[in-house]
């Protein structure tokens, strides 16, 4: 019984939301490389297409948003300047069509674009009694030696030897 008293407070005693056909946001997602010419031509395409189906934004992605590469010492001049144009280019028809472009710039999961800047951006996982020396302030795994595995009673996730410390702060091993 209660069940339906909850069922009628939410259904009825909600007031309706309606909005207009100006107010509602259709989006699509595209992932693409913008350095390449054809790539731009097929998104440019898909913006005209989504237009004319009633869409006004896209979610886009592209590996270079997060890689750095306009800030990159090691990118040359042309390939920077290709790319600019590239993305101006493909901007310049979003604001003609009228279709919002939301540039997708923090791939959470999906790393691979920061982590090609910086390995060191990723984490390792904590590791605890791993055989290391600590030699001049540095951790350095102790040489040609196994890892000892032991089990943890209340859990299944091993445990590791560690001997000495670096600045009393717990490490991580890659």
């Amino acid at each position: 019984m209660p069940r339906i008293f909850l069922f009628l407070l939410l259904t009825l005693g909600c007031p309706t939301i309606s909005v207009s056909a100006e107010e509602l946001r259709l989006w699509f997602f595209l992932s693409t490389n913008l350095l390449v010419e054809a790539n731009v031509d097929k998104g440019i395409e898909l913006l005209n297409r989504a237009s004319k189906a009633g869409y006004n934004g896209v979610l886009l992605t592209d590996t270079k948003f997060s890689s750095g590469i306009l800030g990159d010492p090691k990118s040359d001049a042309w390939t920077v300047n290709r790319y600019k144009q590239n993305v101006k280019r493909f901007r310049d028809e979003c604001r003609r069509l009228k279709i919002d472009c939301i540039a997708a710039v923090c791939p959470i999961g999906y790393a691979n674009s920061i982590l090609m800047v910086d390995p060191n951006f990723a984490e390792g996982q904590p590791v605890v009694d791993a055989p290391f020396i600590v030699k001049d302030g540095v951790l350095i795994p102790e040489p040609l030696a196994e890892p000892i595995l032991k089990r943890r009673e209340s859990t299944t996730s091993l445990r590791v030897t560690v001997r000495g410390t670096v600045h009393g702060k717990n490490c991580r091993r890659m």
